[in-house]
């Protein structure tokens, strides 16, 4: 078993692409999340790490950081997230989910706690279940506007999928109505 070269970043000079990672980390949050990229997330992973632990998480140093086994299993995570490139948001989440649900009171000492396959499934299935509502979810705030603005009385009063739901199974919903779901890109079929 290989033993990992650990070097405290404070203690010695470091060549100018983990300086350049080093300046990431700090300046994360000002970056677009449409322009990051595989090193872009393996910045916010040391970034969570360091407001969780309230320790520098401790890279490998060997090699480039574009070589690195930290920057191959982000990589390795982007893949299982099917993230290409100018969907950073895909990633983040992710990161975000699993630092908020990370429950051992000891740092984890790899990357490739965030990366494991079934941790990745479980957030996966998690997010598809979220995103189906139920008759109880609330209508999207534009889609309540259009309702309660409508010269229709009886749609005025509707604000969750249910309602809207069960009005439809009752009466058809007037063309101009569907016309403005339409135009806002509101998919009234996922409430059938």
């Amino acid at each position: 078993m290989k033993i990992k070269k650990q070097i405290d970043p404070n203690l010695v000079q470091l060549s100018a692409p983990y300086q350049k990672l080093h300046h990431l980390i700090e300046t994360i949050d000002e970056i677009s999340i449409i322009d990051w990229t595989i090193m872009h997330s393996l910045a916010y992973i040391c970034k969570k790490y360091k407001e969780k632990f309230n320790a520098d998480y401790i890279l490998s140093y060997d090699g480039a950081p574009s070589q690195s086994y930290e920057y191959r299993l982000t990589s390795r995570l982007w893949g299982m997230l099917s993230a290409k490139a100018c969907e950073g948001q895909k990633v983040k989440d992710y990161i975000d989910w699993f630092f908020l649900n990370y429950r051992s009171n000891n740092p984890f000492r790899s990357i490739g706690a965030i990366s494991k396959a079934d941790l990745v499934s479980k957030y996966l299935q998690n997010k598809q279940k979220k995103d189906i509502p139920t008759l109880y979810t609330r209508l999207p705030d534009n889609v309540i506007t259009i309702m309660m603005l409508c010269k229709y009385e009886k749609l005025q009063y509707i604000r969750t999928f249910g309602d809207l739901y069960f009005y439809s199974k009752a009466n058809e919903l007037p063309a101009d109505i569907l016309a403005e779901f339409d135009a806002i890109g509101f998919n009234f079929t996922k409430v059938q």
